[in-house]
């Protein structure tokens, strides 16, 4: 029984062995087939090198392959939908990143995506974790939105295409960024040891701190026209602006109040010191800080390790008793905050060693 069913299937012996050897060897073209085009399910053009430069050279691809850094703020949006099951992600062609679960849809996260040579557009969604559907979402075109574009770096709220019912007035606020180090920046903090994600956003803050500067000196500028120029802001002195937003602090018995901070020195007052005010308007009108801390006392900016949003700063008083100081961040991530601190501290110390040699000698 075993024998003639060997020989049904393979052919062995008869009149039949030809047309069997070519039906078992057109089956194995089939296999392979079906084989080949499985395993080329994801293959694309582009894949090989040589097809990719052809693309490239002879126009049919407009940019190269490029490095995109989007700071995800927050999601805005109403409706009945729980926004702790919502996240940000986003895709350019076969790459996707998405931003953690946030219940307040604030999520301040850096994330980096390849945008590859011959992606059409780049989505951003506002993603349902638990259905694992799209609510909303906006596209960029690489060439007219990315790599053209004069307004990458600043933080700006994007509308969005609603994709489901219950969901109104979709907007995202993002921080988009280009991988490069192109900018005004690269002489201040190409000596700086950072990570890329931070670097790139403590160019985006500084950016600001420039920008508010030069519009401030342009209105002093239009009160007194015969006043001297602004000097150029030295790096102690940028990091010093950079380092002022909104915060949340800790206080007795669990109370949470914000605040806003900001870095005073030179030439104001003779020492850089961390001062704490009820809100920016009081800061901006010169009032009195509701407490000073002389940067050079501080011990330390650590970032809590059991809480992602918060951040503490020990510090020593004038009667030499430690003391802290407990911050939750509300405008950027807490680890822009405990770098940029540290960075400034470190920076503060060193002019100060350094004005104290130059005395030596």
């Amino acid at each position: 029984m075993i024998g003639l069913l060997m020989r049904s299937v393979f052919g062995f012996g008869g009149f039949m062995e030809g047309g069997s050897m070519l039906m078992m060897g057109g089956a194995l073209v089939g296999i392979c087939a079906i084989c080949g085009l499985w395993k080329c399910r994801n293959c694309r053009m582009r894949d090989c090198g040589c097809i990719k430069r052809c693309l490239r050279n002879t126009g049919v691809d407009k940019f190269d392959d490029f490095e995109l850094m989007i700071v995800v703020h927050e999601a805005l949006f109403t409706g009945g939908k729980a926004k702790s099951n919502v996240c940000v992600r986003i895709t350019a062609g076969l790459e996707c990143v998405q931003t953690g679960e946030n219940s307040k849809a604030v999520y301040h996260e850096s994330l980096s995506i390849l945008v590859e040579q011959g992606t059409d557009t780049v989505v951003v969604e506002l993603w349902d974790v638990r259905e694992r559907r799209s609510l909303a979402s906006v596209k960029f075109d690489p060439m007219k939105d990315l790599l053209n574009s004069e307004d990458l770096g600043r933080e700006k709220v994007f509308s969005m295409k609603q994709k489901t019912k219950g969901l109104l007035n979709p907007r995202v606020r993002l921080s988009i960024h280009l991988d490069t180090d192109e900018g005004m920046e690269k002489g201040l903090l190409q000596d700086v040891d950072m990570s890329r994600e931070t670097d790139m956003l403590l160019r985006s803050q500084l950016q600001k701190a420039q920008a508010n500067e030069r519009a401030r000196g342009s209105r002093e500028e239009g009160v007194a026209k015969d006043a001297p120029p602004q000097k150029e802001l030295s790096k102690v002195e940028l990091f010093a602006k950079g380092c002022a937003g909104p915060l949340d602090q800790f206080g007795s018995w669990g109370s949470r109040d914000q605040v806003w901070i900001a870095v005073r020195g030179p030439p104001d007052q003779k020492r850089y010191s961390l001062c704490i005010y009820p809100d920016e308007s009081h800061c901006n009108k010169g009032g009195d800080p509701a407490l000073e801390v002389d940067l050079l006392k501080v011990l330390s900016v650590q970032p809590d390790p059991a809480r992602a949003e918060v951040f503490i700063i020990n510090y020593v008083e004038k009667n030499k008793v430690k003391q802290r100081l407990t911050f939750s961040r509300i405008d950027r991530a807490r680890d822009i905050w405990v770098e940029m601190l540290t960075l400034l501290i470190t920076m503060i110390r060193e002019d100060k060693e350094a004005k104290s040699r130059s005395k030596q000698k």
